[in-house]
């Protein structure tokens, strides 16, 4: 294995791992699926000093315990962990999720734009959004709001050239070459393609309070306005993990 990370303090109590070179956050699956290789390793260790772990696109955060691991001896244990390695992909990790989405046109604020931008009709952009295997790269921007890469090659574009004020929640929406889901109404500059009615953020369920975590695989699944609405009242309707209704 190519020594091609840094391994540096994060405070007093944690220690970032980073792929490639500092402050590079270009898209690479195989840097990805190195961290979440090294993060299901970590995670399956399960030693008194590990507090928590945080992967991102190209690093991964490692929390721990200084009074029963130093940071030099941390270094060596993540050294050696790096040496076992068989991060070809992600293909063992996480799960494998459909996820229903609206392409309605009140939902799709930018579709008619993202057409004119890529060459191709409204029908082609969502067919494409829809084919596309996407993998949640990390978590971020606000509780729940996953990364997705793996947007087809055809609908890469940068972001708006004017971010809007306020981007209604379950919004799913692409720039670059990701796709994104808002979990809540914020400020955003991605095209808008369609909306989620599923709830990706709930602070009650302190297990799991997010539905998607790093390493999942995602489909999304067109479904009718009708369909949007009945979930959106109730969202035990619908079953990620088997793709369809309850």
């Amino acid at each position: 294995m190519t020594n091609d990370f840094s391994f540096s303090p994060a405070g007093d109590q944690a220690a970032l791992l980073t792929f490639g070179a500092a402050g590079d956050m270009a898209l690479d699956a195989h840097a990805n699926a190195r961290v979440m290789a090294l993060y299901e390793v970590l995670q399956s260790d399960a030693q008194t000093w590990l507090r928590d772990l945080v992967p991102s696109l190209r690093a991964l955060l490692i929390f721990y315990d200084p009074q029963q691991i130093g940071f030099e001896a941390l270094q060596d244990r993540v050294s050696r962990c790096l040496g076992g390695l068989d991060a070809v992909g992600q293909s063992d990790i996480g799960r494998q999720l459909r996820l229903p989405v609206c392409y309605d046109a009140d939902f799709a604020l930018d579709l008619e734009n993202v057409a004119a931008a890529t060459g191709l009709s409204t029908d082609q952009v969502l067919a494409k959004h829809q084919a596309s295997v996407f993998k949640v790269y990390m978590l971020g921007f606000m509780p729940g709001a996953p990364y997705l890469g793996g947007l087809d090659e055809a609908l890469t574009l940068p972001r708006r050239a004017s971010p809007r004020a306020q981007v209604p929640a379950g919004s799913v929406a692409i720039a670059g070459a990701m796709s994104v889901i808002y979990p809540k109404q914020s400020p955003g500059g991605w095209h808008v393609l369609g909306r989620c009615p599923l709830p990706l953020f709930d602070a009650k369920q302190d297990a799991a309070p997010c539905l998607l975590a790093p390493g999942d695989t995602i489909h999304f699944q067109a479904i009718s306005r009708a369909d949007y609405d009945a979930l959106l009242a109730d969202p035990r309707g619908f079953d990620p993990l088997q793709g369809g209704a309850v």
